[in-house]
């Protein structure tokens, strides 16, 4: 069992600090590797969105790569997260739409293991 093993929630805050989108990810680690599923549970209307996970941690960073198997949900991106504490990483997110990835800009993103 490792480290990063078990519930994880994440929360994306818009450019005033507000937290906008939260997910569930379910998260599982073996050595460096860690693949996950995420669930999005904040806004309601949005809650049907998932999707999988690949990554590695690397010392106290954590970056991932994530994509949807929906065919309409188009989001995918990737991440880059420092652990702050022992249950708390920060950094940043950068998806892309459908939009050119050259206008995306990083997002802040929190994520916190859960009870």
């Amino acid at each position: 069992m490792g480290y990063l093993d078990g519930l994880w929630e994440d929360r994306i805050y818009d450019e005033r600090g507000d937290i906008v989108k939260r997910d569930v990810i379910t998260l599982t680690q073996e050595g460096e590797e860690i693949t996950g599923q995420i669930q999005r549970i904040y806004p309601q209307d949005q809650a049907r969105r998932r999707w999988n996970l690949m990554g590695k941690l690397l010392g106290n960073d954590f970056m991932a790569i994530f994509w949807s198997d929906l065919p309409d949900i188009r989001s995918h991106g990737c991440w880059h997260l420092r652990l702050t504490s022992e249950s708390l990483f920060s950094g940043y997110y950068l998806k892309t739409d459908e939009e050119d990835i050259s206008s995306t800009r990083p997002v802040r993103l929190d994520l916190v293991r859960l009870p």
